[in-house]
């Protein structure tokens, strides 16, 4: 764990995207609609090993995207949260652990894509590490970090 490392993460993940939502945020009001589309991960319930700050910015992600939508859903806007899994990129290439059910960024872009259009508040894939993840987030702590250890 290096200091500097998790204030890079947390930079990037969690204050990138307040960066971004903020100057937008006050036309979108004005305007009565629009929607943020806001990429999280679905790696954002638990600390998992070797992932605790990339875990920890993207739990700040989903619970700014969660609070911004419960405020502004109704002065007119939607805010969408995307947790993808594993998806094959340059930034999974580098990864030296097991990335089970990993899918390509082409169908990950599907995903995201029919879930926009069909109104969900939130997209997570794909299903089977959306299934053990919400698995790993209601178990207890004995359980969960005995299992991610292996």
């Amino acid at each position: 764990m290096d200091e500097k490392a998790t204030r890079a993460t947390m930079e990037i993940n969690f204050f990138g995207v307040v960066n971004f939502v903020h100057p937008l945020l006050q036309p979108f009001l004005e305007r009565k609609s629009g929607t943020f589309v806001i990429v999280s991960s679905l790696a954002d319930g638990r600390g998992y090993p070797q992932s605790a700050a990339y875990s920890a910015s993207k739990a700040a992600v989903s619970i700014f995207a969660e609070s911004l939508a419960v405020k502004t859903a109704p002065l007119g806007l939607k805010v969408i949260t995307v947790k993808p899994g594993f998806v094959k990129t340059p930034m999974t290439d580098k990864n030296q652990f097991p990335m089970p059910f990993m899918i390509s960024a082409e169908r990950a872009a599907e995903i995201i894509f029919n879930g926009i259009i069909n109104g969900k508040r939130m997209i997570k894939f794909p299903f089977m590490t959306s299934l053990l993840t919400s698995l790993a987030n209601i178990a207890p702590y004995k359980i969960f970090a005995k299992a991610v250890r292996r």
